[in-house]
This record gives C-alpha cells, sequence and structure tokens, in this order.
C-alpha cells in the first residue's frame, strides 16, 4: 500500500526522529526520502491530522521548507485540537521557525490535557528549550528533569540538561548528564544535530549547540 496515509506517517516519523536526534543515518539518502515520503503523506492524508502533523515535521526539520510545513502543522491543529501529539509538535515546531510565546501556549495546553506519562515529553522538553533561549536557565532544567521523570531515553532532554547546567557555570553536572546520554546514544554528533534542526531562527538552537560545547559533546 505504498499511499497508506498511516504507513508514510509512521515512516516519516522514524527517519524524521533518527535526523533529528543525530543518530547514524540508515542510508545515505534519508533526508531526500524523509521529505519524499512526508510530500506523499500529506497528499494523502485525507483529513487525518496526526499524519498531517507527522509529515509537517519532517517538511521544517530536516526538509527545511518552513513556510509549507507550518501551513500544515496549523491546519493539523485546528482539524484536531485536543490531540496532544499534535498540540506538542505545533509547540515544537514555533520554537524553531514560529513564535515562542505561542509554542508556550500549545505546551502549557498539552500539560493541562496530558496524563503525566512518557508522551508528554515532548511539551516538556520543549519548555525547557524555550528557557533555555530566554536566559531562565533554571526553570529550563525543572522542565527537562520532569520529563526525563516520565521518560529517560528521550535524547532531547539530556541536550537540555547538558546545556542548562553548562549555562549556569555548572560543567561537572553538565558532563555527567552528557555521559549519560553516551551511554544510551554513543554514536551522537553534534553536527549531525544541527544539520537536521531548523535553521530559519538559528539562534535558537544556537543556545543548546553552545551549552553541549561546553560540555565536551563530540562533533
Amino acid at each position: 500500500e505504498p499511499q497508506n496515509p498511516l504507513i508514510l506517517g509512521n515512516i516519516v516519523w522514524a527517519l524524521e526522529h533518527r535526523c533529528a536526534m543525530g543518530w547514524p543515518p540508515i542510508r545515505s539518502d534519508d533526508v531526500q526520502r524523509c521529505v519524499e515520503y512526508a510530500r506523499r503523506g500529506i497528499s494523502h492524508a485525507g483529513g487525518d491530522a496526526r499524519v498531517m502533523a507527522q509529515c509537517a515535521i519532517a517538511l521544517i526539520q530536516p526538509g527545511h521548507d518552513y513556510d509549507a510545513g507550518m501551513a500544515v502543522i496549523e491546519q493539523a491543529a485546528r482539524l484536531n485540537p485536543n490531540d496532544l501529539y499534535i498540540l506538542q509538535a505545533c509547540g515544537v515546531m514555533n520554537v524553531h521557525c514560529g513564535d515562542l510565546d505561542r509554542a508556550l501556549q500549545f505546551f502549557d495546553r498539552a500539560l493541562r490535557l496530558g496524563l503525566p506519562d512518557s508522551s508528554i515529553r515532548f511539551a516538556l522538553t520543549g519548555a525547557a528549550h524555550v528557557n533555555i533561549v530566554l536566559g531562565n536557565h533554571a526553570l529550563a532544567l525543572d522542565y527537562a528533569s520532569r520529563s526525563l521523570a516520565l521518560n529517560d531515553r528521550f535524547d532531547a532532554t539530556y541536550w537540555m540538561l547538558v546545556a542548562g547546567h553548562a549555562h549556569l557555570g555548572q560543567l561537572d553536572k553538565a558532563r555527567d548528564w552528557l555521559r549519560a546520554l553516551q551511554a544510551i546514544a554513543p554514536d551522537v554528533r553534534l553536527s549531525r544535530i544541527m544539520a537536521a534542526q531548523s535553521s530559519r531562527y538559528p539562534e535558537r538552537f544556537q543556545p543548546i549547540v553552545d551549552g553541549l560545547r561546553m560540555a565536551g559533546f563530540p562533533e
């Protein structure tokens, strides 16, 4: 079923997440395949808001097609404003190439609607990211710690813990969290993470990069 939107959405999710986390590629054309499947998934989504959101993230992150991706993900939120995945995806994408206040609104709504389980890690980690951008490093660490308590296998949570402590001058703690990340993702490299992140507003990811570098994250 090469046009099945659910299958396409899940393929996109797997490839996009692998790229975004900086994991080693499966094939040299992972990004191209991810974007191709995303465009196909959107064209066959038939109003399935979850599929639309999954595919929109791929357009924005590895694809760097910001206008199209944001248009699709905002439409997904209008179609299903109570889906936790969609709310969190909209928040994260607004961090990368939208409005930070709007991102926090999406995260807040997700946290109010969501159960305290691993599915809410995107909102907590996203809120940590926004607060690092704003210079609220202690608050960022609070959000990241709450995310870690619910899911200790999400790489981005560790990025926030490393960066937050580094910016506070607590390099020993930052390096401890870096070692914890490397225990679950030993082959991650900063160059691959940076390549897959949105660059519409590079200053929003730069504090994370700076903190990771201060802790000695492998380039």
